[in-house]
């Protein structure tokens, strides 16, 4: 399975990262992305890179960890889980389980 291991780099103003393949009995290890100039407009390149939907979970989680959010996340995590809880406590009671 592929990891995505990350690290804020503050003196350098940016994040690291680090794509680890814990295989079965060996490590594999993503080498360093290169750039190349595209000769042609219009031609169809490959993606730099692709992870599975959990690798990608992960890396979303690594940096979250590290306090990054969308610039569209209104901050409003505290009101979300108040009205989870009373939504939750809602059907505790339609289910007569509170």
């Amino acid at each position: 399975m592929i990891k995505a291991h990350t690290n804020i780099e503050f003196l350098q103003d940016c994040v690291s990262f680090w794509l680890v393949d814990e295989g079965d009995r060996k490590r594999g290890i993503g080498l360093p992305v290169t750039m190349q100039i595209q000769e042609a407009e219009g031609m169809f390149h490959e993606p730099t890179f692709r992870l599975n939907t959990a690798a990608a979970q992960e890396m979303f989680e690594q940096l979250w960890r590290q306090g990054f959010r969308s610039k569209h996340d209104n901050g409003n995590a505290d009101a979300l889980d108040a009205a989870r809880r009373e939504h939750i406590g809602d059907l505790r009671k339609a289910a007569k389980l509170a």
